[in-house]
């Protein structure tokens, strides 16, 4: 389990792998850290996106207005 923070440092929640112990011990935790960290700038993108479609709508909506 690693932690997924986003790039504002907040907590985005958490990447987890499970495998049979069967298998053998997890050897990929470095792997593991660089994909929660991963995952949690294409959260923030995300979120990014979303804001500036809101903003691009408002200036739209400002412009018809006009």
């Amino acid at each position: 389990m690693e932690p997924i923070c986003l790039p504002d440092r907040t907590f985005g929640g958490f990447l987890v792998a499970w495998r049979q112990e069967e298998c053998g011990a997890w050897q990929q935790q470095e792997l593991l850290r660089r994909a929660a960290n991963t995952l949690g700038l294409a959260l923030e993108r995300a979120v990014q996106a979303r804001h500036l479609q809101a903003q691009k709508a408002e200036v739209e909506s400002r412009n018809a207005a006009l």
